[in-house]
């Protein structure tokens, strides 16, 4: 995720740079191989549009693959049913959970989950109690759980993993401050609930308004890419740690 925000950050710098040479000396560039010219009458907002819905659901594909991540190291670590529960009660209730919503899709895949249903239903049989086998839990299967882009969201998630995170520990990193252009850790909070929630809205009218939605420039994709990637860095070391 932080290397395909780096490369999308990347990518708004030259939009910034081509636009503006276009309103410097009236540019007009064409590919003669692809027929393709770019003028100044292009549309730069539908672009940076683009850039951003991308963004966003490379950020929400980082939430679930994390997510499953961290349930496949509880299951590496092959632990018998009655020390998981001993240790981690809600990761195994929710294995059965999600296994049955995964089983559930046989009819109708979800195409950007990765769902191996044989395995899954192979799986759940170490998880009975009766079993001589370590507990594999199906870790893809848990993206079904994963969290949505906001901080209560992160926080109700990974209690269902038993794993207990609160909002000043996932803020309280100097590049989400920077980012946020806050110092103290409630501020922060606020500041960090309110630009999510306003990204999620944008993000929605970008996808249902074939793309005529004015407000996206480059301050705001730059500021997305910032705390966006911020915040999988800080979130990423919390659960990994």
């Amino acid at each position: 995720f932080l290397a395909n925000i780096e490369e999308l950050a990347r990518t708004v710098s030259l939009v910034d740079l081509v636009w503006n040479m276009a309103a410097g000396i009236n540019l007009t560039w064409q590919d003669k191989d692809h027929f393709f010219a770019l003028t100044k009458s292009v549309d730069k907002t539908r672009i940076l549009g683009a850039i951003f819905l991308v963004s966003h659901a490379a950020f929400e594909d980082f939430l679930r693959k994390l997510y499953s991540e961290v349930v496949q190291r509880v299951s590496d670590l092959k632990q018998s049913r009655d020390a998981l529960l001993a240790k981690h009660p809600e990761i195994l209730r929710n294995n059965y959970s999600v296994s049955g919503k995964a089983l559930a899709t046989v009819h109708e895949p979800i195409e950007y989950m990765n769902l191996n249903l044989d395995d899954i239903a192979l799986n759940l049989s170490t998880s009975v109690p009766s079993t001589q086998f370590p507990v594999i839990l199906n870790s893809s299967a848990f993206a079904f759980l994963a969290p949505r882009p906001e901080l209560d969201g992160v926080i109700r998630a990974y209690e269902k993993i038993s794993l207990k995170l609160t909002k000043e520990k996932l803020v309280d990193s100097a590049d989400i401050r920077e980012a946020c252009k806050t110092k103290a850790p409630r501020e922060t909070v606020n500041a960090i609930e309110a630009q999510l929630a306003e990204w999620v809205k944008l993000r929605n009218r970008l996808a249902h308004s074939q793309g005529e939605v004015r407000d996206v420039d480059i301050a705001l994709v730059t500021k997305q890419h910032q705390l966006l990637q911020a915040f999988a860095s800080r979130l990423d070391s919390l659960v990994s740690s």
